[in-house]
């Protein structure tokens, strides 16, 4: 048993790690001008927080992907429209699945509400 308790810890340090490499390749893909290396990004970020969870979603929070993802919402421009609407579900599925505002993760419901309010406003 408490050789099985060694590798199950053993795993999710690895796990931590990759994640932190694989979240840090994310925030690069989202800072390019290509709009569909910046889909790509989002949907491997989708995937991985669907798949994975804790780990990804505290890395996210820690290297700053939420605000770069508002941003991205926020920007006027129509060619990118698939992604800024790929971004604006994957906060609001992530916000609900974590909790809301009094859940674990509140900064994913700061960032939805970021946006919804910022499209009341357009609107």
């Amino acid at each position: 048993m408490l050789t099985y308790m060694i590798y199950l810890t053993y795993i999710r340090v690895r796990i931590y790690r990759q994640a932190k490499d694989v979240i840090k390749t994310i925030k690069k893909r989202l800072g390019s001008k290509s709009k569909d290396s910046q889909l790509y990004a989002v949907m491997l970020l989708e995937m991985l927080m669907n798949n994975i969870g804790e780990p990804i979603h505290t890395q996210v929070i820690d290297n700053g992907i939420l605000p770069i993802l508002v941003k991205i919402v926020k920007k006027k421009s129509s060619s990118d429209l698939p992604v800024r609407e790929k971004i604006f579900l994957l906060l609001d599925a992530t916000q609900t699945s974590v909790g809301g505002a009094s859940g674990k993760f509140p900064q994913y419901y700061n960032a939805y509400y970021d946006l919804v309010v910022g499209i009341c406003i357009y609107i």
